[in-house]
């Protein structure tokens, strides 16, 4: 779901906020990543706030990242994902599920 805001003048916030708020989810993000790598999940991609990953049980390591991070998560699971080429047209770093691709 996007949301969008309104917000006044007085509302916005330096740049430091903004920096020191994606710094904190950047920190997340990699120790989420390091903690799937260790439990045996394939991490496939991560931006900001979501992470793909591939691996069972996907409930076990929802409530792991949640224990060990102390923050509430969310799972949606989908049969697949393409990342397309990159705009100067080289491959992506990440090469489409061929799995998902051939059952289609």
């Amino acid at each position: 779901m996007l949301r969008l805001y309104r917000l006044s003048e007085r509302q916005v916030r330096p740049i430091q906020v903004h920096e020191r708020i994606t710094g904190i989810s950047r920190e997340l993000l990699c120790s989420i990543k390091e903690l799937a790598e260790n439990i045996g999940f394939e991490v496939l991609h991560g931006i900001v706030d979501c992470l793909w990953v591939i691996g069972e049980p996907i409930s076990g390591f929802k409530e792991t990242v949640e224990r060990e991070m102390g923050i509430l998560t969310e799972v949606d699971s989908y049969d697949g994902i393409t990342f397309l080429p990159m705009a100067d047209g080289s491959e992506p770093i990440i090469a489409i599920l061929e799995d998902w691709m051939q059952a289609r």
